[in-house]
């Protein structure tokens, strides 16, 4: 973690040091269906630990959210239809790059064998009544894709738009009578777990688009979805202004919630760590604190999730007992110094399983010694 953690050591003691919603259409009527820092301490000999990023910073992925979630309760009905309709969601969490969508439906397909179906989102920013909002402009189309018999779960991926807090995501059965045994139709589901819906569905009719519910309200006109998004972890820097009082004073973007660090060089080589900031909101102003500082160049980057972790277990018949945690799947060095200056390797591994044991066999001769991790990107 960019975040050091510089703890002395004497023997038998230590003293740690830590360097609402839019307005709804009238109903319709009936439709419807069946490191923290870690104090250490070693006997024998004096031992302080650093868990720092060396050289350049690790790449961060982004990490997938479930942002919808309504496949937990069913009301064992469906909803079949020839024409186009769907769900109005609010969306949970934070991230908002959809890339895997998941719907439930039933279909009767003893009479036929090519029908088909098509998954939409659309923003809600069609012509109502009443200056009310339709669905309309599409920012998804699965295309058409076969369907089987019987009671299915479709997952659709591959894709990635950026959808708003709220949206209305449809579906369109094609090839079908609409008849016993050549019918299909999504399945009510309700409450959601995760996000919100109202107790009705959108249905683009004869007349267009109309709210719709289920016969008496009942079920719940909600239907089976998962979304999963990722969240855009891209930062951007602009370029420093001076302020009123000399000091250089950067904008940034960045996703709400991560953490970056603030790096500054004086000549793009030799980089140094000024700060670290969370994104409380999607733009914040930093402002470096040190006075009247010309030809000063910044970078930022975001910090990732796992941190990395030492800590030193104690002496053992193999010298200095370490464990170290850190982003999954990265090589890393434990490192070693007497002086804080020159760092020697002692010994090499990957964040597979974790916590990583490792031993420092030269520390019961070399007096005091201080420890180090270094990932490579």
């Amino acid at each position: 973690m960019i975040d050091t953690l510089f703890v002395r050591f004497g023997v038998g003691a230590s003293d740690g040091v830590c360097a609402s919603k839019a307005t709804r259409f009238p109903q319709l009527g009936g439709v419807g269906s069946a490191v923290k820092p870690t104090r250490v301490l070693l006997i024998g000999w004096a031992v302080a630990v650093l868990a720092v990023f060396v050289g350049a910073l690790l790449p961060v992925t982004a990490r997938a959210e479930i942002i919808y979630d309504n496949s937990l309760t069913s009301e064992t009905n469906y909803f079949p239809s020839a024409f186009e309709y769907g769900d109005e969601i609010g969306l949970g969490g934070i991230a908002r790059i959809a890339n895997v969508f998941e719907f439930e439906y039933y279909a009767e397909l003893t009479l036929v064998t090519n029908a088909t179906a098509r998954i939409r989102f659309r923003l809600n920013d069609g012509p109502g009544p009443s200056g009310g909002q339709t669905p309309g402009t599409v920012i998804y189309d699965s295309g058409r894709f076969s369907i089987e018999a019987g009671y299915n779960t479709k997952s659709l991926a591959g894709f990635s738009v950026t959808v708003p807090d709220d949206f209305t995501w449809t579906v369109q059965f094609e090839g079908l009578a609409e008849t016993i045994g050549s019918r299909a139709g999504l399945l009510f589901y309700n409450p959601p777990t995760i996000g919100e819906s109202f107790n009705d569905f959108w249905l683009d009719g004869l007349l267009g688009w109309s709210l719709a519910q289920a016969n008496g309200g009942y079920p719940k006109a909600n239907f089976s979805a998962r979304l999963y998004a990722t969240q855009d972890i891209s930062i951007r820097l602009s370029a420093p202004v001076r302020s009123s009082a000399g000091l250089n004073q950067l904008q940034l973007s960045g996703p709400v919630g991560r953490t970056c660090l603030i790096l500054v060089s004086s000549d793009l080589v030799t980089w140094h760590a000024l700060s670290r900031l969370t994104f409380t909101a999607p733009a914040l102003t930093y402002t470096d604190p040190r006075n009247n500082l010309p030809g000063q160049y910044y970078q930022a980057a975001l910090i990732p999730d796992d941190p990395i972790t030492v800590t030193a277990d104690g002496a053992g018949p193999n010298g200095a007992q370490l464990e170290t945690s850190g982003p999954g799947g990265f090589p890393f060095a434990l490192q070693a110094s007497t002086d804080l200056k020159t760092w020697v390797n002692v010994a090499t591994n990957t964040f597979t399983t974790r916590p990583v044991s490792l031993s420092d066999t030269n520390a019961a001769s070399s007096g005091r010694r201080f420890y180090r991790v270094v990932v490579a990107p």
